[in-house]
C-alpha cells in the first residue's frame, strides 16, 4: 500500500499525530520485514507531511506486537529510526 493512500485521512482532517494498526491473519503479531519497511516509508512521508507517526501496532490471536519496540524506536525521536536505517537494523 502507498504511503499515499495511508495518509490521505489525517491530511484530510489536518492530523497531526497518528498511529498504524493492522492484523496478522496468522494469529501471530510479530513484525514481518515487510512491516518494517512500510513502518520506514510511512515514517518518512508523515514526517514530510508533519504528522508524527507514534506507533505500528500488529494485532494478533488476543495479543499484539509493536514495530516501534522491536525497531527500539521513540515516537517523537526521528534520529532513532534514521540512525537504524542507516545501520541497516
Amino acid at each position: 500500500m502507498e504511503p499515499i493512500h495511508i495518509l490521505a485521512e489525517p491530511i484530510k482532517m489536518n492530523a497531526h499525530k497518528i498511529i498504524l494498526v493492522h492484523n496478522h491473519p496468522s494469529g501471530d503479531p510479530t513484525p514481518s520485514d515487510i512491516d518494517d519497511r512500510v513502518t520506514d516509508r510511512i515514517y518518512e512521508c508523515a514526517d514530510i507531511m508533519g504528522i508524527t507517526l507514534l506507533d505500528h501496532v500488529i494485532i494478533g490471536d488476543n495479543c499484539f506486537d509493536s514495530v516501534f519496540k522491536k525497531k527500539k524506536l521513540k515516537s517523537q525521536n526521528g534520529q532513532n529510526l534514521k540512525k537504524n536505517k542507516k545501520e541497516g537494523k
